[in-house]
């Protein structure tokens, strides 16, 4: 386990266990431990590797990013009065666009493996997914559903493929910040006022002849985030001005940018 998950478990150990009689403050506090600690740990890197029984047999890989069109904002008041959210169509980020071309550049740079974008698959495969799971819960510890599996088996077939990366967004609606695949979340508390730009999604490797997991990355505690200096909050992307909204992508990208390679990485992919 690398120092970064290390220290996400602790931030964990304190959200999780030292409330009640030793937690001073309401719940939605927590939220500034998570601003604070998703700064500090950037992203996580602990991963179940592809086996070597399983290398030789994979050449050529397909790439499908799941991270879909919707940015989702959420901000946290000194009080639950306080509390804003929003969830909107931004296409324009083109997510999915930028997370395939740099998980295909990472493995073609390691020179393992041949890979391929298939944009054209997102939207079955995104559909049959969020079908399966509509709250995304059970994708946090790695329970894929067999309609993605099934997915990963069809492509193959269809695009003469050894193994399908899937690029899975991840959801965890009980928490004081929801982690909802992508976008900026923000906290007030004592008039410290932090905001982020965050990514929480996973990376999996599904064999092509059975859909079976071969190499995944393992959700941490905190998203993948970068801090947002002196940005403001509003309520709804579409708000927001043209240079806020490249802020917020550039942001976004970084993350992109600097996390998956790493995960492709702790995946022997590269």
């Amino acid at each position: 386990m690398c120092e970064q998950l290390k220290c996400k478990k602790i931030v964990s150990v304190i959200l999780n266990q030292t409330r009640g009689s030793l937690w001073p403050f309401p719940k939605q506090f927590d939220v500034v431990f998570f601003l604070i600690g998703a700064a500090l740990f950037f992203g996580g890197c602990a991963a179940v590797p592809l086996g070597a029984e399983h290398r030789a047999s994979i050449h050529k890989i397909g790439v499908v990013s799941l991270l879909g069109n919707s940015i989702h904002g959420s901000f946290t008041g000194t009080t639950i009065f306080g509390n804003r959210v929003f969830d909107e169509h931004a296409p324009e980020i083109r997510m999915d666009e930028r997370a395939e071309s740099i998980v295909i550049q990472e493995i073609r740079a390691g020179g393992l493996f041949s890979a391929v974008a298939l944009p054209q698959e997102r939207a079955a495969a995104f559909a049959c997914n969020q079908a399966a799971h509509a709250d995304w819960r059970t994708l946090l510890y790695g329970a894929h559903s067999n309609d993605l599996n099934e997915q990963a088996v069809r492509l193959t077939r269809a695009h003469q493929l050894d193994a399908v990366v899937f690029i899975v967004p991840q959801i965890e609606s009980e928490t004081p910040v929801p982690r909802n695949g992508w976008g900026i979340a923000g906290a007030n508390c004592f008039g410290l006022t932090r905001f982020l730009a965050y990514v929480n999604s996973q990376v999996v490797l599904m064999d092509g002849k059975t859909g079976k997991v071969l190499a995944q990355t393992l959700n941490g505690d905190l998203p993948k985030a970068d801090s947002l200096k002196g940005f403001p909050w509003k309520d709804g992307y579409s708000n927001y001005t043209v240079s806020e909204k490249e802020m917020i992508r550039n942001h976004l990208y970084s993350i992109l940018e600097t996390s998956l390679p790493r995960e492709l990485q702790a995946m022997k992919l590269r």
